[in-house]
């Protein structure tokens, strides 16, 4: 989409899509937490820094590579964020998480490094 598309459109249209996915959990759960000032900075803060600003910036990243390379940097976004939790939130992580993100990087380090494997005409 980013070939055709702004940054700012396709994180827009996603944004929006998931909205109205998750709209209907606004019936569910108590909204009282809006009616405070604190609530509504705490809402555009989350809206519009930690999310909207930070996929836009994301996706002008996402525009100047190629999709096989974007499609891998993108396994290292949730090992990223539990490391951020970890570090600066002091979150716990298990030995399985532990060992999940190990492997990861470990792909990620492995897919940096390796050459592709140039294919003969046939394969006969």
């Amino acid at each position: 989409m980013l070939v055709k598309y702004s940054p700012e459109i396709v994180t827009g249209v996603i944004f929006t899509i998931g909205a109205l996915l998750l709209s209907p959990f606004l019936l569910i759960y108590s909204l009282d937490w809006l009616k405070t000032p604190q609530g509504i900075g705490v809402a555009l803060h989350l809206g519009l820094v930690t999310s909207a600003l930070a996929y836009i910036i994301f996706s002008y990243g996402l525009s100047g590579i190629k999709l096989h390379k974007a499609a891998t940097l993108n396994l290292a976004e949730p090992v990223t964020a539990a490391l951020l939790g970890v570090f600066f939130l002091k979150e716990s992580l298990s030995l399985l998480s532990g060992v999940g993100m190990g492997l990861v990087f470990a792909g990620l380090v492995i897919l940096s490094i390796s050459r592709p494997v140039k294919r003969s005409e046939k394969a006969y």
